[in-house]
């Protein structure tokens, strides 16, 4: 595993919560570029909603579609498959062709969830279905964002099969972060939530500029970019360590420096909603889940 892969977790004090100021604007050439109303944001919402409902079965038989829908729409928010998208517009891709790698980030996080939820990790949501339906349903989600991968024939075979290695890293870093969450108990929390995340947003980065076309230089980048962007969600939706989050900002714009201006515009607003601390919702809102 290269240094890039490894968790970059800077050390934290933990602080009283408390809205962030210096922290809503970027520098003086994002502020000049500001998108109030998250647009671009929406946009990949809107986007990934569609292609979600669009890309999962719904024949019959019921008892595997219904329990199948209703995982994906309960799932908390990840913002991976957002990451996804904005790297893919970061390197000049097609947003048709990323879209496949973000349901299918989406579906892995749904899958681990789900296997977290059985053994504990998740205490704020009650299970619909038996646990044996549960895990048989997570179960079942987690190659289907193989094969979505897969399926799409714009991608290239080796790309492809670079992007599913990439997934299946990233699913050994969330087990490892469940195991962690289990054995460190409540005082690990905060820490195991925010490696997890930052695993997703690492792999939907690199995801992200691999099928945008973009050489190994640019992946890394886009690696640490989610990496970073995915310890500052974390941040802010805790309300602790937020003295780091001006360090970790600054690193996504250092990052960020290389590419063209234009095509940094949906991780500048990805970025700016992470710093506001807002989260995901369904149905193009902004509270919690991807409905389909």
């Amino acid at each position: 595993m290269s240094s890039t892969h490894h968790l970059l977790l800077l050390p934290h004090t933990p602080t009283n919560p408390k809205p962030l100021k210096s922290t809503t604007t970027i520098t003086s050439t994002l502020l000049h570029h500001h998108h109030p109303h998250h647009h671009l944001f929406k946009s990949m919402q809107k986007d990934l909603k569609t292609h979600l409902h669009n890309s999962i079965p719904k024949t019959p038989p019921l008892e595997v579609t219904n329990p199948m829908h209703h995982l994906l729409s309960s799932a908390p928010t990840t913002m991976a498959p957002y990451v996804c998208l904005a790297a893919s517009d970061l390197v000049g891709g097609r947003r048709d062709v990323a879209l496949d790698v973000a349901s299918a980030l989406h579906l892995m996080h749904t899958a681990a969830w789900a296997h977290g939820r059985l053994i504990g990790l998740d205490l704020t949501t009650t299970l619909t279905y038996s646990p044996g339906v549960e895990l048989l349903t997570g179960d079942g989600v987690f190659p289907l964002g193989f094969e979505i991968v897969a399926r799409n024939k714009e991608v290239e075979p080796e790309v492809g099969v670079k992007v599913v290695m990439e997934m299946v890293e990233m699913m050994g870093g969330i087990i490892e972060g469940q195991l962690g969450r289990v054995e460190g108990g409540v005082d690990k929390e905060l820490v195991w939530k925010e490696r997890v995340e930052e695993r997703l947003c690492g792999c939907g980065g690199a995801c992200g500029v691999m099928v945008g076309g973009g050489g190994e230089e640019m992946v890394e980048k886009g690696r640490r970019v989610g990496m970073y962007l995915g310890a500052i969600s974390e941040v802010v939706k805790s309300g602790k360590g937020l003295e780091r989050v001006e360090r970790l900002k600054m690193k996504v714009v250092e990052e960020l420096e290389v590419f063209d201006f234009e095509r940094r515009k949906s991780l500048w607003d990805l970025l700016e909603f992470c710093l506001n601390g807002q989260t995901v919702a369904g149905g193009g809102g902004i509270s919690g889940q991807v409905e389909l």
